[in-house]
């Protein structure tokens, strides 16, 4: 390949002139090949064409998905904060009631089964719906770029 484009072999890394650029052959010179080895680089040189454009549109593809998951996460982040202030805040009433009810703190007195019911039924709800929130919010997210992958 060296002897159609005159250039000796190095024997060091690739020059960084960046001034050669402009000098370089943008076709090969058809007196320099026969056919078949002109056939065999134009064959070559659209071949490496197709797979820039490929990595391009990947690349760009790559680009968007980056910023949609940058979006993505900055809309999360309040929501995310909200659904924990809201578990601890329910956290605390009910352990409030109970504590309340537990020592019967000015005259307070809840029967065992709505105690049962609040501690056990109210709280398995208000656990799953949270947990339903933060899958949806962060779940979503992670399967699609697992998915990307």
């Amino acid at each position: 390949m060296t002897r159609w484009l005159n250039v000796p072999p190095r024997s060091k890394g690739p020059r960084l002139d960046p001034s050669i650029i402009g000098g370089a052959p943008t076709f090969p010179d058809p007196q320099d090949f026969d056919a078949a080895q002109s056939q065999i680089y134009l064959e070559t040189i659209a071949e490496l064409s197709a797979e820039n454009e490929r990595l391009r549109a990947e690349n760009e593809g790559l680009k968007g998905q980056q910023t949609y998951d940058d979006v993505r996460t900055r809309m999360m982040e309040p929501y995310a904060g909200k659904v924990f202030r809201f578990l601890i805040g329910y956290c605390a009433f009910v352990g409030v009631i109970i504590l309340l009810s537990g020592f019967k703190i000015g005259g307070f007195a809840i029967s065992d089964t709505v105690l049962g019911i609040i501690a056990g039924s109210t709280a398995a709800s208000a656990i799953g719906l949270v947990g339903f929130v933060v899958s949806g919010l962060f779940g979503a997210a992670k399967a699609t770029r697992t998915a990307s992958r």
